[in-house]
């Protein structure tokens, strides 16, 4: 009777262990040479600054900021870790406050990016010196790929992202002044799935680096910039399909001191962004 009852109880731990599976995560940030996707980008943040001088306030700005892009990339020429030249060909590109974003020069345009040594070189007739500097800075970081894990994981797993992930974040004006040594970033396997014969998942990253300054001033206690994001896409390295959703904050404050009187600034900017790319062809 004990044996048989310890079989009997060792039977959904067994079958508990021969349905896990092991994935070796792969994702493309491009599609292959010579194939294109659709790509569309919306971004929305909010920015709150308050502005204190010996505690009474003085200054208030908000504001909410919008981005809509919608473009077809072809990859022309592949590369290593990214491709050697792309093109983008761009049907929809605003940016602004929200109520009044204007079209960027890039839209109706085709803008090409060559990779000159690890920097693509970015080109468009008729775009803006301005923009073109803009799109440089926004795929000239590391890829995403960078935070994905080295070995194999299970549904559940989570794998620690290293420093240099910091590359692939869209930091802005942030990025000279955080504090990637003391940078927290995680990542884990939600969910695996299939969907038309390719293997899909859902993996979550969530990163928390300490801003150290704000512009020339340096922050007494550092604030926290965190980021979560959601990726939904193929990984087994397939296709460059899914889509990318997260959110971002930033809340702290400056104190400092100047002509005798005590300054604070109190920042508060959060936000929220989605990036999908359709199937290439």
């Amino acid at each position: 009777m004990r044996t048989l009852l310890t079989a009997l109880l060792a039977l959904p731990l067994f079958a508990a262990g021969a349905d896990a599976q092991s994935y070796t995560i792969k994702i493309k940030d491009h599609p292959d040479a010579g194939k294109s996707a659709t790509v569309t980008e919306k971004a929305k943040v909010n920015t709150n600054v308050n502005v204190s001088l010996d505690g009474k306030a003085v200054k208030e700005e908000k504001k909410v900021e919008i981005e809509d892009v919608a473009y077809t990339e072809k990859v022309v020429e592949a590369g290593d870790e990214k491709p050697a030249k792309l093109t983008r060909t761009y049907t929809k590109a605003s940016k602004g406050v929200e109520g009044s974003a204007k079209a960027l020069s890039q839209e109706g345009k085709t803008v090409t990016f060559e990779l000159k040594g690890d920097k693509y070189e970015v080109t468009g007739q008729g775009v803006t010196a301005k923009d073109l500097a803009d799109l440089a800075k926004s795929v000239n970081g590391k890829p995403m790929s960078r935070m994905l894990p080295k070995k194999a994981v299970m549904v559940g797993d989570t794998w620690t992202i290293g420093k240099e992930a910091l590359e692939s974040l869209a930091l802005g004006e942030l990025k000279d002044a955080a504090d990637a040594s003391k940078m927290k970033a995680e990542g884990k396997l939600i969910k695996a799935y299939k969907k038309d014969g390719q293997q899909w998942g859902q993996i979550r990253v969530t990163v928390t680096v300490p801003v150290v300054k704000l512009g020339p001033l340096p922050v007494e206690k550092p604030i926290n910039f965190e980021m979560k994001a959601d990726i939904d896409a193929p990984i087994d390295g397939s296709s460059a399909a899914g889509a990318m959703t997260g959110a971002v904050n930033f809340r702290g404050e400056v104190n400092t001191e100047q002509n005798g009187m005590a300054i604070t600034i109190a920042i508060d900017v959060n936000g929220t962004f989605r990036k999908e790319r359709g199937a290439e062809k």
